[in-house]
């Protein structure tokens, strides 16, 4: 394990990314251990999202590994820099999918993104299954037990998918 929560060796010198002062400043107490090599390369991976295209990443992780906590604050972190307009969280089961988009609507409310709110002052979306935000991010859950076709909130479609909790499919 790395003993620098956001920190990267890149030729041997030691980098500090936006990350880690930002998990130290909003979730000290989620993120509370040191990193390992995992952690830094998606959070690497999270940090390098845009507008440009870039390769999709496939990580397995072992249970106790903070691979749903990762998941969960990744989101977060893309939400609020709108690195994407639309994830959507994918899970064993709706119920799962749901609970993780609970937790992210927590952490949502925890740094100040606010839901987004239609012309006549109700929430757009913001359920146990689907966040819609004021800065214009959403999220939505979807379990491998439940059908889907055309996934599309407005003009979005996904740009990005996070699977989460499918060990059981």
């Amino acid at each position: 394990m790395l003993e620098n929560r956001g920190a990267v060796r890149t030729n041997g010198v030691q980098e500090e990314l936006e990350y880690g002062p930002w998990l130290n400043k909003h979730f000290p107490g989620v993120a509370r251990y040191p990193m390992g090599e995992r952690h830094i390369r998606l959070w690497s991976w999270f940090s390098a999202l845009s507008a440009a295209r870039i390769l999709p990443r496939v990580e397995v992780w072992p249970r106790g590994g903070a691979k749903s906590t990762t998941a969960e604050l990744g989101v977060t972190w893309i939400g609020q820099r709108l690195l994407r307009r639309f994830v959507l969280y994918v899970s064993g089961t709706q119920d799962q999918a749901d609970k993780h988009v609970g937790t992210i609507a927590g952490f949502f409310e925890r740094i100040g993104i606010e839901r987004s709110v239609g012309k006549y002052g109700n929430s757009r979306g913001w359920r146990r299954n689907q966040l819609r935000c004021a800065n214009g991010f959403n999220v939505e859950a979807l379990g491998l037990d439940t059908a889907a076709r055309g996934i599309k909130l407005d003009e979005f479609r996904p740009d990005l998918i996070i699977f989460d909790d499918i060990d059981e499919s």
